[in-house]
């Protein structure tokens, strides 16, 4: 995440419900310490999951064999009771697109599943920004999140970077708008004050906190996954306070 220097309110940008298009193979594979499977093969141990080869490339998460169900209707019946809203978070990058799928649980964070969006680096970046694009809708229509939610872009870094996170983030908003999934962004000092209860805290302070809230065995790596995680649990807080100001 980039420290911002400027608060800034989040916002809730509404996308109008369209057909999903049909995503190409996105080359959904799990990462164990022995390698890559192909997404069609049994599911790896949990002890075997996001163990040591996180630059190879494809789409990891902790649990994508276990689809979900279809519709937002029917994923409904099989989420625990008191269950609000399930939030996608997202932190852009063009080697690394870290996600995470939170779920509100009787007013608590769960986190469901989480995990990167990995390119190669000797790539064209159009073929890169479509592997991060086909990734984000699969997860998309695996998951079916009621919400996708993002930081705001942060320009008091290198412009090298600047542009690539801009790439990236323009790729994510995209596959949001496409899957018709509305857009909550905020700015990364309000992801750390939400997550941490400081503006300004450090990335291990977020990281911890992550893992607190979320009940994790352990810190998510790489920290582009904590970082996700930690703009999908602000993500759920303002559309808890959006709800409550309807109300």
């Amino acid at each position: 995440m980039r420290r911002a220097k400027v608060r800034t309110r989040a916002r809730v940008v509404d996308s109008p419900r369209r057909p999903r298009p049909e995503p190409q193979a996105a080359g959904l594979i799990f990462l164990t310490g022995k390698g890559c499977a192909p997404a069609s093969s049994q599911a790896p141990q949990k002890e075997e999951i996001l163990t040591s080869a996180w630059y190879l490339p494809g789409v990891y998460g902790r649990a994508l064999w276990k689809a979900p169900a279809s519709t937002s209707k029917e994923r409904g019946q099989t989420l625990e009771p008191g269950s609000v809203v399930r939030m996608l978070g997202i932190d852009p990058g063009t080697a690394i697109c870290g996600w995470g799928i939170v779920d509100k649980v009787r007013h608590e964070p769960s986190a469901q599943d989480y995990g990167a969006v990995v390119t190669q680096a000797n790539l064209p970046a159009e073929l890169r920004l479509k592997m991060i694009y086909t990734g984000l809708i699969e997860i998309i229509d695996r998951y079916q999140p009621e919400y996708g939610a993002v930081e705001k872009l942060f320009f008091g870094q290198n412009s090298k970077t600047a542009l690539a996170v801009g790439q990236a983030r323009g790729v994510v908003l995209l596959a949001l708008s496409q899957s018709g999934i509305p857009l909550v962004e905020m700015s990364p000092a309000e992801v750390k004050q939400t997550v941490a209860g400081y503006g300004r805290a450090d990335k291990k302070q977020v990281q911890m906190m992550v893992t607190r809230l979320l009940h994790l065995d352990a810190v998510p790596q790489p920290d582009d996954v904590a970082d996700a995680l930690a703009i999908a649990i602000t993500g759920l807080e303002w559309v808890k306070y959006q709800e409550a100001v309807r109300d």
